[in-house]
């Protein structure tokens, strides 16, 4: 459900009488606030992911001394571990492996 769907659950509650104002108040705030967590969660996965990318055009960018390609490999493990982060918190990977 979204934000406004659920403030409008406990209104209608609260106006049925199910609930207090008192009782309300705190449900709204813990609404309120859990929103503003999954918000701030995606914020964080999405600059997760811009930063690994970075981090990859920079590796494959710098400078160009000859590595094969384990050395490659390892030096691009953290951006791609970076990114694969970034899109579990930003909702893009359900569930952890």
């Amino acid at each position: 459900m979204s934000l406004p769907d659920d403030l409008k659950k406990l209104a209608d509650l609260r106006q049925n009488g199910v609930l207090t104002e008192q009782e309300f108040a705190e449900a709204k705030a813990r609404v309120i606030a859990s929103d503003a967590g999954v918000k701030r969660k995606k914020m964080m996965g999405w600059l997760l992911i811009v930063f690994g990318i970075l981090m990859g055009i920079l590796v494959l960018t710098g400078p160009s001394k000859t590595r094969n390609v384990s050395e490659l490999l390892g030096t691009l493990t953290l951006p791609v571990i970076i990114v694969a982060v970034g899109c579990y918190y930003a909702g893009f990977i359900r569930k952890a492996i």
